[in-house]
């Protein structure tokens, strides 16, 4: 059940989203384009929404040390987003960059990884091994997407594309690998966090030809995939069918996946509710 927040007032949406809860249906209000309005829908209660992305606030000052950890993490996953298995120069760079090293440790800790967590971030590549540590970088860097915006919004919103690309992509003609998908979705988020514009941001990062693109024209297959998660999450319904239509990927399979990515990457970063008031 889909509500619109620019026709609906407060008491209202209040109301409706209470009386749909109760009723077993889920309502997702569209239209949240502002953080007003997003905090307000948020109190009503209710568990979806869509509306645009919020760019970093103007009041907040840039972390300048943290976007760099985040672009150096980027260029990183997409130097193997080929699939090529990472290698010695992977190492060197979780262990070596502050900002990812703690933060991979810190969700290392919290996971099930027996009694005691890995020590370092050297003894987590030793228990676990690269490829496990580069799964384990899409989440971290999304994570870290929102502690540059000081809104952790951008970062589920980041691993949320990510995810999402990384399911649905498979739809394409030659799919590129998962990798590639993943960081299509974190690019993405980018310039929304960083309060700069993409084509801006795509000079600052070696990316290859195809995410790149996802960066500037989004002439490409992955470039149109993230144009149908735009209309997907903007409310945007008829864009979503046309764009879906030049895809060959079906509207429904987008909604149930994005669905599923929603609470998925809630999971995988460990937020609730609260985090978003």
């Amino acid at each position: 059940m889909v509500l619109d927040a620019a026709r609906t007032s407060h008491a209202a949406l209040a109301h409706q989203v209470r009386t749909l809860s109760e009723a077993g249906l889920r309502p997702l209000v569209r239209g949240v384009d502002d953080r007003v309005t997003r905090q307000r829908v948020l109190a009503a209660g209710v568990p979806l929404y869509a509306g645009r992305q919020l760019t970093r606030g103007a009041a907040v000052a840039p972390d300048r040390t943290t976007e760099d950890s985040i672009l150096r993490a980027i260029t990183m996953l997409a130097a193997f987003s080929d699939g090529r298995p990472p290698d010695a120069a992977f190492d060197a760079f979780v262990r070596d960059d502050p900002h990812v090293a703690a933060s991979l440790l810190k969700a290392m800790s919290s996971a099930a990884l027996g009694v005691r967590g890995p020590r370092s971030v050297s003894h987590a590549l030793t228990m676990l091994g690269r490829d496990a540590i580069i799964e384990r970088l899409v989440a971290v860097t999304a994570r870290l997407i929102g502690e540059a915006a000081h809104d952790p919004e951008l970062g589920f919103a980041a691993l949320r594309r990510a995810r999402l690309c990384e399911r649905i992509g498979v739809a394409l003609d030659t799919a590129p690998h998962p990798r590639a998908r993943v960081v299509a979705g974190l690019l993405s988020m980018l310039e929304f966090a960083f309060a700069a514009p993409a084509p801006v941001l795509a000079q600052r990062i070696t990316l290859p030809s195809p995410l790149r693109d996802v960066l500037d024209a989004r002439e490409k297959p992955l470039g149109q995939l993230l144009d149908v998660v735009d209309a997907m999450e903007y409310g945007w319904w008829e864009d979503m069918t046309a764009r879906c239509q030049r895809l060959s990927i079906r509207p429904r399979v987008v909604a149930d996946a994005w669905l599923e990515t929603w609470r998925s990457a809630r999971d995988e970063l460990g937020l609730s509710r609260a985090d978003f008031n």
